[in-house]
């Protein structure tokens, strides 16, 4: 379900039909928007002290433009990151409803996968990818930028900016300048300014305003006399135009008329203010707590029943109300005429000021509209009603609103209010553990678990919430045991439609199963989460489920049905919009693990470097995907630089303390390529410092590491008879394997165990071990296993290959691919046999657009960066953007990679 927007901040305002035209300010900026194929620039930045005119002047500059602009009017509660990114793709899925719709599912996710939770730049990708696929130019308006001040928000502008395609030319209204590196941008010749020296009202627009619009009678002496005194500011004029309407000496108002721009303006709303009744002055200051407003939101916060004659009245009369419609329905005040009013009622009628707003929170729940009913408590500091709201409506808030508001609540509730909405506390414990880890949690759990204690509560649907808090608490800590103990009982606890509890739930206990070697169990509360996530729409979370699934086939050695999955996950990700978001880089790099595995290591190169690109912004996910990627150049032979990438990793987990289920495989990749390398001793050091050696008995998760030892001592010159420690060693891990299901660790350990019953002179046990684990292999989708073992294998298949000739020709072929892959001039037959490309391998799942082929094509010629920007018009930023997706798409890393592959698919002759 995704999040209902109001329509009205993302409607081009209406244009008034008395507008003082602007050509001047035209004539200057026309001509620098647009070059060849796009716009030369990607900002216009319209900066200037309130009341200038800046809406007004861009809403003229769009005339006739109107269905190839999108319009997002700010107002404060934009600060809300998520908040400000869903209004804004909102606006702009004006032309075309796919834009931006990856990028949007990740911010109607549930807080635990947030997006914004740890690195805002995550969805940026898919967003900016989108607008690369706009037919035409088109442009932006952010109006009114000023009321942003987070500082998270202005960053993010700063990459979306320099990231925009040449289709997007962004229109920015603000009263002060933001803080963006404008400088470098106007070094570059990348922005237009239009400053206050620009808008400012000639004296021939001051008079046609004055005179012709305002019908006011006034001589060239008043016309200049006013025009100097408000130094063609046109809210000041405007203000003057409604003063002298109402003077009885016209002469004395100019007069007098003095004093700097601020003090001028707060004289003239003043003298707007006060010549209203009192009944109207008590009306407008009523409703200037709200920021937009209707007739009966009105009649509610002032218990008034003619709203709706007043603000046609204020429109009418252009008393600084606007109109947010063409209906006539909303409208908003003057940003600084709600800031007077508001002000005239802090100061005259603090007491009030409550009051007002607990009105419009009523009314705003009557309206089913609990998000803003939520903000208008926040703002009138009404915690108690917040406390409620939140209590009540969490479901649907959780649905409709970003996860900031929520937790903006939560942190601001006091413990005292907390305690009475004990639900509550369970929401803000699982926000901190995402928020601020194990340390920010536990005053919340201790105080949860002492209400559940004081009010024998123990064994209903608050002890459920509290027991799926814990869960996460002890996987946080790897503590799957426990993690496993309080899962089990939340899951009898938690009722059936508390959807989102149960799929958090249904998740964190698959992930306790999993890491504890119970992959088949674990499948089947991923499947439950998953099919959770199919009811309930939400496509960004359907893939991260999605990879849970994934990754249990693999742990289960069940290749194909992992393909499968992948393959249709990717197709549904093309087709719903989330195809560019970090989830659907990690389905790639799974798919290429599927390819690696399967022998097509330039099939899984192509995935992985796709998948690694598409991934690369959001770090945890990024780190296990290069875990897979370590394994692909360790089946490439590129051993130093698989050895560099796991040392990567390990640098990534000390810096962003990563799960043990990240870190602790990247070592033992790391021991396994020195032992490869015949760096025997770093790798024992490496073993050793996990408490892995000759000593030790078996631990559990730590399969892989003593695997690794073993292929160490299994190629030592003395072995042990049947009873060695190598060999027991050895039967404990295939127990360990056979029990955990884990059939990639059971088909190397039974290759170990050939290999030493083949040295304790076992030659036919041998062989027949190997066979069996041949075939067991093969029926699974198994192959580059094997030919990874290298050398280590190469004697025993020679040995073998005599047995299954004639009985089992498949076998037979099976065996010579793999003996081709490890060893080619060892292959028996006259011509090796290779492995069949998937279909895939020979074209692009995601295809290429004209702009990229175009670039591509300049790139095969030998252009630099900087030609092809002179070539097709871009700026060197863009060409590079182009250059990343078209190395994303074809799974390369360099120019020469491209052009080469581009080749070999037919996309380049």
């Amino acid at each position: 379900m995704e999040k209902p927007i109001l329509k009205i901040k993302t409607s081009i305002p209406p244009l008034s039909p008395g507008a003082i035209p602007r050509p001047h300010i035209n004539e200057k900026i026309t001509p620098h928007f647009q070059a060849k194929e796009g716009f030369s620039r990607f900002l216009t930045l319209v900066s200037a002290p309130a009341g200038y005119g800046k809406t007004t002047f861009i809403r003229q500059l769009i005339r006739e433009k109107e269905d190839r602009t999108a319009w997002f009017s700010l107002s404060e509660e934009d600060n809300e990151p998520e908040h400000f990114w869903f209004y804004l793709i909102s606006a702009l899925q004006k032309f075309d409803g796919e834009t931006g719709k990856g990028s949007k599912a990740m911010l109607n996710s549930n807080p635990v996968n947030s997006p914004l939770s740890n690195d805002p730049m995550t969805f940026f990708t898919p967003l900016l990818n989108d607008l690369f696929e706009l037919e035409k130019p088109v442009f932006l308006v952010l109006d009114d930028y000023h009321l942003i001040n987070n500082l998270q928000i202005h960053e993010e502008m700063v990459f979306f900016l320099e990231n925009l395609p040449p289709t997007l030319h962004l229109f920015v209204t603000t009263r002060s300048d933001p803080p963006w590196p404008l400088s470098r941008w106007r070094g570059k010749g990348q922005i237009m300014d239009i400053r206050l020296k620009d808008l400012r009202f000639t004296e021939k627009e001051t008079k046609n305003f004055l005179c012709e619009k305002e019908k006011q009678d006034l001589s060239q002496n008043q016309l200049i006399a006013l025009h100097k005194k408000t130094e063609g500011w046109a809210s000041g004029l405007q203000l003057v135009a409604h003063s002298l309407a109402s003077s009885s000496d016209r002469e004395d108002f100019i007069t007098n008329f003095t004093g700097t721009h601020r003090h001028v303006f707060y004289f003239l709303s003043q003298e707007v203010l006060n010549k209203q009744t009192a009944e109207v002055r008590s009306f407008l200051m009523d409703i200037s707590i709200l920021r937009r407003l209707n007739p009966s939101l009105c009649e509610a916060v002032t218990g008034r029943e003619d709203s709706n004659l007043l603000l046609t009245n204020f429109e009418k009369n252009n008393l600084f109300i606007l109109p947010l419609d063409e209906t006539g329905d909303w409208f908003r005040f003057h940003q600084l005429f709600g800031d007077l009013l508001y002000h005239q009622l802090k100061a005259n009628f603090p007491k009030k000021i409550p009051q007002l707003y607990q009105r419009a929170t009523k009314w705003f729940l009557d309206q089913e509209e609990p998000g803003e009913a939520i903000r208008h408590a926040l703002a009138g500091n009404d915690l108690e009603g917040v406390a409620e709201i939140l209590n009540s409506a969490y479901g649907e808030i959780l649905q409709t609103e970003e996860p900031s508001l929520r937790s903006r609540c939560l942190e601001k509730i006091p413990p005292q209010i907390l305690r009475k909405y004990p639900k509550l506390i369970a929401h803000k414990a699982l926000f901190q553990l995402v928020k601020e880890g194990k340390g920010g949690v536990k005053e919340s759990l201790q105080m949860l678990e002492e209400y559940i204690r004081e009010n024998k509560t123990d064994g209903d649907e608050l002890s459920g919430l509290f027991a799926t808090v814990k869960t996460y608490f002890h996987i946080y800590s790897n503590q799957f045991p426990q993690a496993l103990e309080h899962a089990e009982k939340a899951l009898d606890l938690l009722p059936l439609d508390s959807h989102y509890w149960r799929m958090s739930l249904e998740v964190f206990l698959g992930d306790s199963l999993l890491l504890s070697g119970k992959p088949r169990e674990a499948y089947m509360h991923y499947l439950k989460a998953h099919q959770i996530n199919e009811e309930r729409g939400n496509n960004y979370l359907l893939l991260s489920t999605g990879i849970k699934i994934i990754n249990t086939h693999l742990s289960l050695g069940e290749i194909r049905e992992a393909e499968k999955i992948a393959t249709d996950l990717l197709k549904f990700a093309q087709g719903n919009g989330v195809s560019r978001i970090p989830r659907a880089g990690t389905l790639w790099v799974l798919l290429g693990e599927i390819k690696r595995e399967q022998g097509d290591l330039s099939e899984a190169q192509r995935c992985m470097e796709r998948g690694l690109f598409i991934s690369q912004k959001e770090v945890p996910t990024y780190a296990w995907n290069l875990l897979f990627k370590v394994g692909l150049l360790f089946s490439q032979k590129h051993f130093a630089e698989a050895l560099s990438t796991a040392e990567k990793i390990q640098k990534m987990s000390r810096k962003y303390q990563l799960p043990l289920f990240i870190s602790f495989p990247a070592k033992i990749w790391q021991a396994r390529i020195l032992l490869t390398l015949g760096e025997e001793k770093k790798a024992e050091e490496i073993l050793a410092g996990e408490s892995i050696t000759p000593q030790e008995n078996l631990q559990k998760g730590k399969e892989n590491g003593f695997l690794n030892l073993c292929r160490k001592l299994v190629t030592q010159e003395k072995i042990g008879g049947e009873n060695s420690p190598t060999k027991r060693l050895l039967e404990s891990l295939e127990k360990q394997a056979t029990k955990n299901k884990d059939k990639a660790l059971f088909l190397e350990t039974r290759v170990l165990i050939a290999k030493l019953e083949e040295k304790t002179k076992n030659p036919e046990k041998a062989k027949r071990t190997l066979i069996s684990t041949l075939k067991e292999g093969k029926e699974n989708g198994f192959f580059q296993l094997f030919v990874d073992q290298g050398p280590l294998l190469l004697s025993p298949v020679l040995k073998v290959l005599d047995d299954v000739k004639q009985k089992n020709p498949e076998l037979e072929n099976y065996l010579q691919n793999i003996l081709q892959a490890i060893s080619p001039e060892k292959t028996t037959q006259k011509e090796s046999l290779s492995l069949k490309k998937s279909s895939s391998t020979e074209k692009l799942v995601e295809n290429l657009t004209e702009k990229e082929i175009e670039v591509l094509q300049l790139i095969s010629k030998g252009f630099s960066n900087q030609e092809i920007a002179r070539e097709l018009f871009l700026s060197p930023n863009t060409v590079k953007w182009y250059n990343s997706n078209i190395f994303g798409k074809l799974g390369v890393n360099r120019r020469t990679h491209a052009v080469a592959e581009a080749r070999r698919l037919n996309i380049l002759s």
